[in-house]
């Protein structure tokens, strides 16, 4: 899943390039496919891997028993994304023109699956 995961951390490093409005995102951080979403799930670099793990099996496996995941990106270097946040994790799902959820909180992202087309 790593190797998965490698080639999108790149991507995402544009990140920082959101505009003000808060919902617009880089071309790279969207959805190609209308219908699908993309994860962005950032953790603090301290992090215990329980807590890592409970979060993404929450958020990125209700993606995906929903049918509705294009990509995820799992990071433990929030610095690295230009994103502003005291709290973590941080979620971010994009479809395939804006932002569509910021969110702590894994129950919120995971009920936005399951109420997504």
């Amino acid at each position: 899943m790593l190797k998965k995961i490698v080639p999108l951390l790149v991507l995402c490093v544009i990140l920082s390039a959101c505009t003000a409005d808060g919902n617009t995102a880089p071309s790279s951080m969207l959805s190609p496919v209308e219908g699908k979403y993309v994860v962005l799930v950032l953790f603090e670099e301290d992090t215990p891997q329980q807590q890592v793990n409970e979060v993404t099996d929450t958020v990125v496996g209700t993606a995906q028993e929903t049918g509705v995941l294009q990509e995820a990106v799992i990071s433990m270097r929030p610095d690295e994304y230009g994103i502003e946040t005291e709290e973590y994790p941080f979620i971010m799902i994009t479809d395939s023109r804006e932002i569509v959820l910021k969110t702590t909180d894994a129950g919120e992202a995971a009920a936005f699956f399951r109420k997504a087309p």
